[in-house]
């Protein structure tokens, strides 16, 4: 009988170092021979390079709290009936670049939703296997520590930031409202995203990897 994988997360801000925190996890996890996915939100599904690219394209313009909360919710839901149960049931460990708890950060804090409005949509279309991932980091560091470091990368997937990345700094101010309470109330284990990229590993390498 196959042993179902495990469903991991790597959340956090924009800029903070989650994704390659996460590449570092799935090379590893291959290195010893674990069947392993990676994906990401938004962009693993079958239609999510299109809902990316209306999500963040800065052309999009503006779009209500609740119409990105339902966007994103379309990617998830395709996601994970489409690719993501089936790869777990057959034993794969499934590493996910953002999860819902973003939209609980950026469209529920940061956009102002409201934590009820983005939880009761997601438990409406999605099982708890993916509500409650088995492994989900949160990485976090001060807000200014966070700009810093995200400007340094220099990365910009449309040439510029983002249309989420232009929300001004009240917004990216909220975002660890969000990200508290997913750590308070769901079970997100918190993981200091300061120092090099050495010294975070260190930080969640026990949990992912025990001896």
């Amino acid at each position: 009988m196959i042993k179902r994988g495990r469903y991991i997360v790597w959340e956090g801000s924009d800029g903070i170092g989650k994704s390659t925190q996460q590449q570092i996890a799935v090379q590893e996890s291959k290195a010893r021979g674990i069947p392993t996915l990676a994906t990401r939100e938004p962009g693993g599904s079958s239609i999510g390079l299109q809902v990316r690219e209306i999500l963040l394209s800065p052309d999009t313009g503006d779009l209500h709290p609740t119409t990105e909360l339902h966007l994103f919710l379309a990617d998830r839901v395709q996601l994970w009936f489409g690719k993501l149960a089936g790869a777990l049931a057959d034993g794969y460990d499934v590493h996910s670049d953002r999860s819902w708890w973003s939209t609980l950060a950026y469209q529920g804090a940061g956009g102002e939703l409201g934590f009820e409005e983005v939880i009761q949509a997601h438990r409406l279309s999605l099982p708890d296997a993916y509500l409650n991932p088995d492994l989900g980091f949160i990485f976090y560091m001060t807000e200014q520590e966070r700009q810093e470091r995200h400007e340094r990368s220099g990365f910009k997937e449309f040439g510029t930031k983002d249309r989420i990345e232009q929300q001004g700094d009240d917004y990216f101010g909220r975002l660890l409202e969000g990200y508290d309470y997913a750590m308070r109330e769901l079970g997100a284990i918190g993981i200091s995203a300061a120092g090099s990229i050495e010294d975070v590993s260190a930080r969640w390498w026990p949990y992912v990897f025990p001896e």
